[in-house]
Formats: C-alpha cells, structure tokens, sequence
C-alpha cells in the first residue's frame, strides 16, 4: 500500500473537486481504481481510507508536489 503525506495544504481554490481543503500533515492514500484518464501528469489518485476500509470512497486527484511517501518523510524528518 501506498501511503502519502501532505507536505502543504491542497486547497479547493487550487483543486475545485475536492470536497474540502487537505491541511498539511494529512494521510492519504494512492488509489487502485481505475482513473479513465482523468488523471493529469502532475497528479496522484489518492484516498482518504486505505482500499480495504473504503466501500465507494471516490478517488480524488492531487498535486504530485503537495505529496510525500510517508515512510520516507518520518525516516527523514522524525514523527509528523
């Protein structure tokens, strides 16, 4: 499983799909559903659940620059 972390807000100003700002430091998920092509080169498809606790959870597109693998991020910077 792939798991981000928000390394800066991501704003409905800057995302109009998304149901509400992301704040720094949240946790998300890479998506495994399919995305029809409507993701850009410059985004991810990302959760707010991991895959096995979402039912019909829509995958939403972020910035791939707002983005950390949080594993890397705590190995490097220490607890969020």
């Amino acid at each position: 499983m792939t798991v981000y972390i928000t390394i800066r807000p991501i704003t409905v100003d800057e995302c109009s799909w998304l149901p509400h700002d992301i704040p720094i430091g949240t946790t998300l998920y890479k998506s495994r559903q399919a995305s029809y092509g409507v993701c850009t080169p410059k985004g991810v498809m990302v959760c707010f659940l991991p895959h096995s606790m979402r039912k019909e959870q829509a995958a939403l597109e972020v910035p791939k620059n707002a983005l950390k693998l949080k594993e890397e991020y705590i190995a490097k910077h220490g607890k969020f």
